[in-house]
């Protein structure tokens, strides 16, 4: 598990003679160098931040190696040394940043959010990073398109980004934008069933069904719960107006009422068993 890198932390690198380091960043690369070939090696450094006394994981360490690494060599240079720093550092803010929203009820989940999209340890999550992981999807699941709109609504600084406590309300109005989401397929897919039933029962030219065009799609006897009986009960509840028609609104309730018996009927057997 990652443990945070402090001040503390990285000052135990740096030797206290300051006349031989005049910069935090050369002192690094002295400390590092330890063959003094002019330039440090991944296993120097994996070496140096092995001892117990240094609270970071070796998978951030070679993360932040590589992040610094600019020719792919696998050898750090001086200016490379100095990036390196600088991804160490930001790597300690973004711990105690966490840290402090460590109370979040996301904190979990916008802790993997950043494992996972803050790739370059800046302490930010792009935009095109959140996308990236919606690409692809089919027609019925979550649009990026509403992701993109989510995250420009959580994106209090407008910057493109998103810090630890934007995340969290991003995590906050996906949640809220997805239920919205899942609400609206499942009206399309009621809409559907009750233009299908339409088509089936209503009379051409006519908005309304009628209980006897239903019920002759039921059989009088059946094994199965749903009979002529059932459905005409249901039909009959679900006939608001009383008419003995079913209008656009009364199909919809009676497609609720009919599904909801059916879920009854199922558990009532399932615990009888």
């Amino acid at each position: 598990q990652a443990r945070r890198v402090t001040e503390p932390t990285l000052n135990k690198l740096l030797s206290p003679d300051a006349e031989a380091s005049p910069t935090p960043e050369e002192e690094l690369f002295r400390t590092l160098d330890t063959n003094a070939d002019g330039s440090i090696s991944k296993d120097e450094v994996m070496a140096a931040f092995s001892k117990e006394e240094y609270t970071i994981t070796p998978e951030h360490v070679a993360e932040h190696f590589a992040a610094a690494d600019a020719d792919g060599n696998g050898r750090l240079n001086r200016q490379e040394v100095t990036n390196f720093l600088k991804h160490l550092t930001d790597h300690a803010e973004r711990e105690m940043s966490a840290s402090s929203y460590h109370t979040d009820p996301h904190f979990d989940a916008v802790a993997e959010l950043f494992r996972q999209f803050d790739k370059n340890g800046n302490n930010k999550i792009e935009l095109k990073e959140v996308l990236g992981a919606f690409s692809g999807q089919s027609d019925d699941s979550f649009p990026a398109l509403i992701v993109e709109k989510v995250f420009a609504g959580a994106d209090a600084t407008k910057d493109g980004f998103l810090n630890f406590q934007e995340a969290s309300n991003f995590l906050d109005r996906l949640a809220v934008a997805e239920q919205h989401h899942a609400a609206s397929l499942e009206a399309g897919a009621r809409m559907e069933a009750v233009s299908e039933m339409f088509r089936e029962f209503g009379k051409q030219g006519s908005n309304k069904i009628e209980l006897q065009d239903v019920l002759s799609a039921f059989p009088e006897t059946s094994d199965d719960f749903v009979t002529a009986a059932v459905v005409k009960k249901i039909f009959e509840a679900a006939d608001a107006t009383q008419d003995g028609f079913l209008n656009w609104q009364e199909a919809s309730n009676f497609l609720d009422r009919l599904a909801s018996a059916e879920q009854h009927h199922a558990a009532s057997l399932e615990a009888g068993a």
